[in-house]
């Protein structure tokens, strides 16, 4: 018995290992179901269309002029224009300040081409003084801008990020006005004081650059350029020994310049 026990042991034996040599190991994945596959990143497609909100801040200046158009107020004002009833120059004074505020608008991107509207407004502290002496009066002239608003349409050409842009329309300012006339006696000085205010309505065009550094946040940086013109300025002149009167000046603000840097977000 034991001897066929060890007969079969020895038959099957062989057989087994040979079995277990012939499978061999477990297959190994190929190499090319090993890696996987990696999706080459896509950069997300962003456009101008939508409407925006943002915050600026800048920096405005220009010149401006004051003048008499009733010599009689200031009969010895040097640099007068000749003639008893020509004009006086009164003054002519340099203006710059900062400007901060907020801005919305619309745009819609037809291919490369973008147009929108935008409107702007600034709380402003672009202002001037100077002084006028002579041997019997000096005069102290204050002009300050209170705000200003824009509106109009933006015409632009986006490469990529970028959106390069010219825009166009109005402008609202509001401005102050002071003079200080001081009479020079020996005995005793006295003080009259002109004080007034206006809204102003002009032209205005600029241009700038926008750049997208996501689909809904950008950064500009812009240039207007205001025709602000010259009017006729009534307001309220408190003489020293009387009392208030009516007093008009020609106020000539020529032309505002601004420079600003602002951050939109897009909806």
């Amino acid at each position: 018995m034991k001897r066929i026990s060890a007969l079969a042991i020895v038959c099957f034996t062989p057989l087994s290992l040979t079995e277990i040599a012939s499978g061999g190991p477990e297959p190994l994945p190929s190499g090319k179901e090993m890696k996987s596959v990696v999706q080459p990143a896509v950069e997300q497609e962003c456009n101008w269309t939508g409407f925006y909100i943002g915050a600026h801040v800048g920096y405005g200046w220009g010149d401006l002029k004051w003048t008499d158009t009733d010599t009689s107020t200031f009969p010895d004002t040097p640099g007068a224009f000749p003639g008893p009833e020509g004009p006086e120059v009164l003054v002519e004074q340099s203006a710059d300040g900062i400007i901060g505020g907020g801005q919305i608008g619309y745009n819609r991107q037809f291919g490369h081409f973008v147009i929108g509207g935008e409107g702007e407004f600034s709380f402003s502290d672009v202002g001037g003084r100077s002084s006028v002496h002579t041997e019997s009066f000096t005069n102290a002239f204050e002009t300050k801008g209170e705000w200003v608003g824009t509106f109009g349409l933006r015409v632009g050409y986006a490469w990529k990020r970028v959106l390069f842009y010219a825009k166009g329309g109005g402008a609202v300012t509001h401005q102050e006005y002071s003079l200080d006339h001081t009479v020079l006696d020996e005995s005793v000085n006295h003080v009259d004081r002109f004080k007034a205010d206006e809204t102003r309505v002009s032209p205005m065009v600029g241009g700038g650059i926008e750049y997208a550094f996501t689909c809904h946040w950008s950064v500009k940086v812009e240039y207007t350029y205001l025709f602000l013109g010259k009017d006729d300025v009534t307001g309220t002149n408190v003489e020293a020994d009387g009392g208030p009167e009516s007093e008009s000046y020609e106020i000539d603000l020529k032309h505002q310049n601004t420079v600003r840097v602002g951050l939109n977000y897009k909806f």
